[in-house]
Order: C-alpha cells, then sequence, then structure tokens
C-alpha cells in the first residue's frame, strides 16, 4: 500500500460514510464545512474537494480494482472477511489493494 493514498482513502471512505457524495442537481446534500468522524472539527471546503477528486479517482478504477477498493475502505472487516466478500484470497486482496493505489496516485498527479 502506498501510505499517502491509504490515508486519503481513509478520509474519502468516511466522507462517502457521511453521505457527503453529490449526486441529483449536483448540490452536495450539507454544507462544505462538516464535522468529521473523528471528532477533530470541521473538513474544510479543500479537504471536501480532495474528496470529491478521490471519488473520481476511484470511479476510474477498473471494477475488479473499484470492488477492491469500495470492500476494503467502505466496510468494516478484516482482511480475511474482505477478501471472503469478494471470493479471493487474502493476497490477491492487497495485491489489487496496491494496483488501485498505484492508479489512484497517477490519476490524482495527471489532475494535478
Amino acid at each position: 500500500m502506498i501510505d499517502r493514498i491509504n490515508q486519503r482513502l481513509l478520509a474519502w471512505a468516511d466522507w462517502v460514510a457521511l453521505g457527503r457524495r453529490i449526486t441529483g442537481l449536483g448540490y452536495p446534500s450539507r454544507s462544505a464545512f462538516y464535522s468529521t468522524p473523528n471528532g477533530s472539527g470541521l473538513m474544510s471546503p479543500v479537504m471536501a474537494e480532495d474528496c470529491m477528486l478521490t471519488e473520481k479517482a476511484v470511479t476510474a478504477l477498473d471494477p475488479i480494482l473499484r470492488a477492491a477498493v469500495m470492500q476494503f475502505y467502505l466496510h468494516a472487516g478484516t482482511g480475511e472477511t474482505h477478501a471472503k466478500a469478494l471470493h479471493i484470497c487474502v493476497k490477491t486482496l492487497y495485491n489489487r489493494l496496491h494496483q488501485a493505489h498505484e492508479r489512484v496516485e497517477t490519476f490524482l498527479l495527471e489532475e494535478a
């Protein structure tokens, strides 16, 4: 795993879990300033923008890699339970996550 991408995906997962995805007419369901689940206060608009960009990067992944990312970051469990949910072995899960991290990193570099 790439640590900075892992941290970014963890922030994205918090953002998704709190229902911050933009849907419908393109307007967010809440203000750009919102509480983070770790209790550290408000998330800045820059952080929310980073999460939206991460969402685009995850959406651009191949379906197999996207499924691994969504299972690992958006569902509670261990590596074993995530692998079982995806019908793969644990080593394959972590290989897919690493590939996804590389592709997310490339996407973010190209968008910068």
